[in-house]
């Protein structure tokens, strides 16, 4: 995907998120045009990507425990849509909700 642009930059972005995992999974089925409703689900051992210390940031915790983080509004899934796009047109995420609980 985009390889010519890849070819003739100087930079060139990675990112290290679950949104490129994301992608890498849909990408060919964006490419047969089979997407519809998509539902993922990631976990990680541990991470303290941009996280300040607190009671679910030590190993004691994280080691029998799962958190949900920015549940259907993680800042990537822009990203996730428009590479997703760029190879199924008639794919996009419809609606993002935030929950305020």
């Amino acid at each position: 995907m985009n390889k010519a642009k890849i070819q003739s930059s100087g930079n060139i972005a990675n990112p290290g998120c679950f949104a490129t995992a994301i992608q890498l999974a849909l990408l060919p089925l964006a490419k047969a045009g089979l997407l519809n409703e998509i539902y993922t689900t990631g976990i990680t051992g541990s991470t303290g990507a941009g996280q300040s210390l607190s009671t679910t940031t030590h190993f004691s915790w994280r080691a029998n425990n799962i958190q949900a983080y920015k549940t259907l509004t993680h800042q990537h899934l822009n990203e996730v849509n428009q590479s997703l796009h760029q190879l199924q047109k008639s794919f996009l995420i419809r609606h993002l909700i935030k929950m305020d609980h």
